[in-house]
């Protein structure tokens, strides 16, 4: 068996850090299967005040901090990025160490497993967002840790007991939209076709449930994806990525991002007022 490509600190990625990870992002939310107006506010940002956005991003740092230095482009080298079928059919290898923690979880509680993916995913996919805002800090999220997740998500799945297809998981769209949430900030409509199948499965057992909140919040998530594959099936990427990246913009690119959607992502000179790409 080929050596790890990095080794997580047990210091930082353990019991106590994931817990704390779930209930920052989902306060008294144990066994909700949609979201609260509050908590909506405090995801995304929206109808807080600076003050209010400041707290929560300070929150995310001094949970997320060291475990997200532990793992940085400045302590684990990746091996570069080509696409993400390459990335995709390595993704055991990438996520290495993360992969090994859901697996643990999992054996010795599936439902221990798939609350251990949702912490690292939260981690991965998130914390980032809440604490590199700045263009200069942007590529930190979606070069490094963005692999990271994705790759961990793939290979979740792949595993013979796949974590999102557990039954307590899988009816609460409160907890199965953010499992998924790498599969939309992905570059790749393959990734994107993978998020709606998801999506149907649990809003078939919603449905059944009669869960009609549920059912709610499962359509603003439809509509956020909608809004993202959309960009991606014009640009083959999202152009309110391109400054932070470094990537040259088309003309069309530079005219839809006079007045196109950009998630978050600040505008050439101007500052970003909601979450960064939730």
């Amino acid at each position: 068996m080929a050596s790890p490509l990095y080794t997580l600190d047990k210091s930082h990625f353990n019991s106590e850090l994931y817990k704390s990870l779930r209930d920052l992002w989902f306060p008294g939310m144990e066994n909700a299967t949609s979201a609260s107006k509050e908590a909506i506010q405090r995801w995304f940002g929206m109808g807080l005040s600076d003050a209010q956005k400041e707290d929560f991003d300070s929150q995310c740092h001094g949970l997320a901090i060291s475990a997200l230095n532990s793992i940085s482009p400045s302590t684990i080298s990746l091996p570069p990025f080509t696409n993400y079928e390459g990335d995709i059919s390595r993704s055991s290898e990438l996520a290495g160490p993360l992969l090994t923690e859901v697996r643990d979880a999992q054996a010795k509680d599936p439902k221990a497993g798939t609350e251990t993916l949702l912490s690292l995913i939260l981690l991965l996919d998130q914390m980032p967002r809440n604490i590199y805002r700045t263009p200069s800090q942007l590529p930190l999220v979606y070069d490094h840790y963005d692999r990271l997740a994705l790759s961990l998500l793939y290979s979740a799945m792949s595993l013979p007991q796949n974590p999102v297809d557990n039954p307590f998981f899988k009816r609460r769209p409160v907890y199965t939209q953010w499992l998924l949430m790498p599969l939309i900030h992905a570059e790749h409509i393959p990734s994107h076709a993978l998020w709606e199948k998801y999506t149907d499965e649990t809003e078939l057992l919603v449905k059944e449930a009669g869960d009609q909140e549920a059912l709610d919040f499962l359509a603003q998530g439809r509509k956020s994806q909608k809004q993202h594959v959309e960009i991606l099936r014009k640009f083959g990427r999202y152009p309110h990525r391109n400054e932070g990246l470094g990537r040259k913009s088309t003309e069309e690119e530079v005219e839809w991002l006079k007045t196109g959607e950009t998630f978050g992502v600040a505008k050439k000179g101007e500052e970003a007022n909601a979450k960064v790409e939730l």
